[in-house]
């Protein structure tokens, strides 16, 4: 097992920290071995914004390292075991949240975003408040979305199809997204 610094991950020398904006951290290097265990380092850098979180076991300590990263804007967790009290979690300033196949009970959650996008797993979507909530790429039953908390609703072709809600009924904005997710198929308004 090997860990290495944050600095030396990044490939930036010390007196360079200001200038990191977009931080992303795999717990896992290509060939499988552990490279990365020490959030407190993130603490150095001020000036993130954009922070991507991949293959870790977060808990409050690691949320509360987060909560000081004051220009942190976009929060990304993929494949992340979340144990981490919701209070600290509504205390975030962050305005966009993607989660990938990492569980967040929004139940608890009273933060309105800019947007939430949701891939490769099923929640409760009905207490999300969100200008914006993406689900192509999830197994979400659209039946469980309040509408009334969202501007934007973004689906995959399949989805949409599936969709007996949306024949000639929009209660938002409607964005189809091809099925890989690459591509806008197109886009319905609300009526």
């Amino acid at each position: 097992m090997k860990t290495e610094k944050l600095v030396d991950l990044l490939e930036i020398n010390d007196n360079n920290y200001d200038a990191v904006t977009d931080v992303l951290l795999n717990r896992f290097d290509i060939v499988g071995d552990i490279a990365f265990t020490d959030f407190n380092e993130l603490l150095n850098f001020k000036n993130i914004e954009n922070l991507s979180i991949v293959n870790f076991s977060l808990d409050d300590d690691f949320l509360f390292i987060i909560y000081k990263l004051r220009k942190l804007k976009h929060l990304q967790l993929i494949n992340c075991d979340i144990n981490f009290g919701i209070d600290l979690f509504n205390d975030l300033k962050i305005s966009d949240l993607s989660l990938d196949n990492s569980y967040v009970d929004f139940n608890n959650i009273n933060n309105k975003y800019n947007s939430v996008r949701l891939k490769n797993m099923n929640v409760d979507c009905s207490n999300i408040h969100t200008d914006i909530l993406g689900i192509n790429g999830s197994d979400i039953d659209i039946n469980t979305i309040n509408f009334d908390n969202i501007k934007t609703l973004e689906v995959s072709l399949n989805q949409f199809n599936n969709c007996t809600m949306f024949r000639n009924n929009y209660p938002v904005h409607i964005v189809v997204w091809d099925d890989v997710g690459e591509s806008v198929v197109c886009e319905y308004e609300k009526n």
